[in-house]
């Protein structure tokens, strides 16, 4: 198994709420260091290296570090900063889509980041 540390945070970082991506969610490569640094820094790191793996690639061909969470797990994790901290503005964007999934009555959230290690 991966852990965070292991994704590039110079690229983006995609999380969905099923395998076929539907309603993905895209950070920036800024959002990404700043969400994975806040990860890192909190009781939530456990979590989002659990299932951590290496499952796929680009059409490039650059590895991807794939990673998911139940959906309530997920629904906690993103209601977990305070209004000052400065991940919040990327965890209420994720908030709203963890909604529209739980809606659409999706079970997991997925996320993708880019193999530090990839060319």
């Amino acid at each position: 198994m991966s852990k965070i540390e292991n994704i590039d945070v110079t690229k983006p970082l995609v999380f969905y709420g099923n395998l076929t991506k539907a309603s993905e969610i895209s950070l920036s490569a800024e959002e990404t260091q700043m969400l994975l640094g806040y990860v890192g820094t909190c009781c939530w790191q456990e979590d989002f290296d659990f299932n951590l793996q290496g499952m796929t690639e680009t059409d490039n061909g650059q590895a991807l570090l794939t990673g998911r969470m139940p959906m309530d797990q997920f629904a906690q994790f993103v209601c977990n900063a305070g209004e000052g901290d400065p991940v919040r503005k990327i965890l209420d964007r994720l908030q709203a889509a963890t909604q529209d999934w739980q809606g659409m009555g999706v079970e997991e959230v997925f996320f993708d980041g880019f193999e530090l290690s990839s060319q």
